[in-house]
């Protein structure tokens, strides 16, 4: 995105192993993807990451949590567009259940003038139940959520659409996880109309 005086940025959040500990970090190109630099690692025991970028130009990682950070999904914020990261913090009321997490910006969908994240996930370590939740407060808090699919689900991917709608792929199945790839589609709206489930992450079960 343009960054003022900036040139701009393609950036692409991604992760390794090293030692067989996972770490996150980003992929950046200012040359409309002629060269690519490696930005810092942003955080230990973390991968699949997936970024945000706020309205300043500041970018939110929300990345899947591989140990610690209390068995929540974690979060990190960058304001040099990736080069670097503050230090990673859990999101306490997202609840880690290894696998990838997919968060999307619903651009001024708000009604507070903000813009709706939304976050789909399964919400159990089997993966069963992938949910959307839905934040309105730029994802400090996830105080609405609907079940998509209730049986085997694994990960997902989200899109805008016209009229107001999102989009998700799935990994899904009736007895297994992998058995189609299905698509469903609602409004921010839908959403928000429902109530969170009841998850505590595996530490404290």
């Amino acid at each position: 995105r343009r960054g003022g005086s900036r040139p701009d940025r393609l950036l692409i959040p991604s992760y390794h192993s090293d030692g067989g500990t996972y770490r996150t970090h980003s992929l950046y190109s200012d040359d409309h993807g002629e060269t690519w630099q490696l930005g810092s690692v942003a955080a230990e025991n973390t991968s699949e990451p997936q970024v945000i970028e706020l309205d300043n130009h500041s970018l939110v990682m929300n990345a899947r949590t591989i140990a610690g950070f209390g068995g929540y999904r974690t979060q990190l914020i960058s304001q040099d567009r990736g080069l670097t990261w503050r230090p990673a913090e859990g999101l306490g009321q997202l609840v880690e259940n290894q696998c990838q997490g997919c968060v999307y910006r619903c651009f001024r969908s708000g009604s507070n003038g903000q813009s709706d994240w939304i976050f789909t996930h399964p919400i159990t370590p089997g993966r069963v139940g992938v949910h959307a939740w839905i934040s309105e407060d730029a994802g400090r808090s996830w105080p609405h959520a609907q079940l998509l699919w209730s049986g085997p689900s694994a990960y997902t991917a989200m899109v805008r659409m016209q009229g107001g709608l999102v989009g998700v792929l799935m990994e899904c199945g009736e007895k297994q996880t992998y058995e189609q790839i299905a698509f469903m589609k609602f409004t921010p709206e839908w959403l928000k109309a429902g109530k969170p489930p009841e998850v505590k992450p595996p530490a404290a079960k």
